[in-house]
């Protein structure tokens, strides 16, 4: 743990989050996004993942609909709205004020 935080005071971190550090905030992870995704082209998102791995369903989802217009329009829709609320997540102000490099 030392040397973890010397290297963050050494500006000599990265840090990597997936979708899952703004589940807090009520937005979806990967795999709620997939289930999504499942469900807009009219599968069981269970047996749409049996499929293949999620970045090839999720592509496959472009493919069907012919961009990724619907699905952009639904994310903006719906994580840009009011209940999402930011500015009171303590951990993207953790991120947000933090000294790290490259994020």
């Amino acid at each position: 743990m030392e040397d973890l935080i010397a290297s963050y005071k050494e500006r000599n971190v990265i840090l990597f989050v997936g979708a899952g550090v703004s589940k807090n905030l009520g937005l979806p992870t990967w795999s709620e996004l997939i289930d999504h995704i499942a469900r807009e082209l009219g599968y069981d998102p269970e047996i749409y993942k049996t499929f293949g791995e999620s970045l090839a369903l999720a592509e496959y989802y472009r493919v069907k609909k012919g961009s990724i217009g619907p699905l952009r329009s639904w994310m903006d829709t719906n994580w840009h709205s009011a209940r999402v609320a930011l500015a009171s997540s303590v951990i993207h102000k953790s991120i947000g004020s933090s000294k790290l490099p490259m994020i």
